[in-house]
């Protein structure tokens, strides 16, 4: 047994309440066996005093990201906002159930120590939402689609946390002329 481990004041602190076998996720701790904390997250409190993610901007490519959220606000760049013609694509959910690409901002960068939900793996990086999965892939042209994913170049970091019902339509298909799967193909080879 290699006793317990307390964290207290750094980013893992966020209020989360809760026990799973011998470790417990108290408000301003997390106690338990040093062994069965690293099988369950690794030396999670080890990475967070060396690494915050500060200097990584994420681009979080999803179903939108509610920027207004308090574990989000403090760490979000409307300035890279995709941009097509003059024309900003705000990546604000128009929907609620629209609410995937907001968790997976919060997963990679929630801000840590402020009292509201968790933290993000990489607390201190920077983010930016592209609603690509709702706003620019069902409501604009192939061009547009190519030129958001050539957007990410702005970022260091581009997420595409996507799942899929298998739809085996024709624009999925890379090998038919002119579909969505071609565009991104050649996209990539760029």
């Amino acid at each position: 047994d290699r006793g317990t481990l307390t964290a207290v004041n750094s980013p893992r602190n966020a209020t989360v309440l809760g026990t799973q076998g011998n470790v417990t996720l108290t408000d301003g701790a997390i106690e338990g066996n040093d062994t069965q904390l690293e099988s369950l997250i690794g030396d999670i409190a080890t990475i967070w005093d060396e690494y915050s993610g500060a200097g990584v901007h994420v681009g979080v490519y999803d179903d939108g990201v509610d920027y207004t959220h308090p574990d989000l606000a403090g760490n979000y760049d409307a300035s890279l906002h995709f941009t097509h013609d003059g024309f900003t694509y705000d990546p604000l959910p128009e929907l609620a159930q629209n609410a995937h690409g907001t968790a997976t901002a919060g997963i990679i960068a929630a801000a840590a120590d402020n009292g509201t939900g968790g933290a993000g793996v990489a607390w201190g990086a920077t983010l930016t939402g592209v609603d690509f999965l709702h706003e620019i892939q069902f409501h604009t042209s192939t061009a547009v689609m190519i030129q958001a994913l050539e957007w990410a170049a702005n970022f260091d970091v581009m997420s595409n946390s996507w799942g899929r019902t298998p739809h085996f339509q024709s624009y999925n298909n890379a090998n038919v002329a002119g579909s969505f799967a071609e565009a991104q193909n050649a996209a990539y080879a760029e």
